[in-house]
């Protein structure tokens, strides 16, 4: 906790103030980051069916390579804390049905199923899989 408050130039009594501990500080950030993916999601979501299917590709590398560092961070943090598998579990069927929602906003005609299974197939590929986040 000293050198987070250092880091990020907060007297230590404000830290403990707002996080009793380091693992309520972690919770809080691993919160965070899975808020920030669902938002991202959220707002391709809303885009998605203005976009053709390159520019919703292209969107979602984009998306998914600003991600890269933090989603290392998160699965570092997911570790330190016990690397709990309900909470990977419950981030990454998060992951397959924000993308699996936004290919069938694309592209209507693509079944549920396979929707899933290409959400399925791209979460793996970028790296959204058991033991990296």
């Amino acid at each position: 906790m000293t050198e987070i408050a250092a880091r990020s130039g907060t007297a230590i009594g404000s830290l403990y103030r707002f996080f009793p501990s380091k693992e309520v500080l972690a919770d809080t950030l691993l919160q965070r980051y899975a808020q920030h993916v669902t938002d991202r999601f959220a707002a391709l979501g809303k885009s998605a069916s203005t976009l053709s299917v390159d520019a919703l590709a292209d969107a979602l590398v984009d998306f998914t390579m600003s991600l890269q560092s933090q989603r290392s961070f998160a699965a570092a943090l997911l570790d330190a804390r016990g690397g709990s598998d309900e909470r990977r579990v419950k981030f990454r069927q998060s992951m397959r049905e924000g993308l699996a929602g936004i290919l069938r906003r694309v592209i209507p005609v693509i079944s549920k199923a396979k929707a899933e299974i290409t959400a399925v197939a791209s979460a793996r590929a970028q790296g959204f899989r058991r033991g990296r986040g």
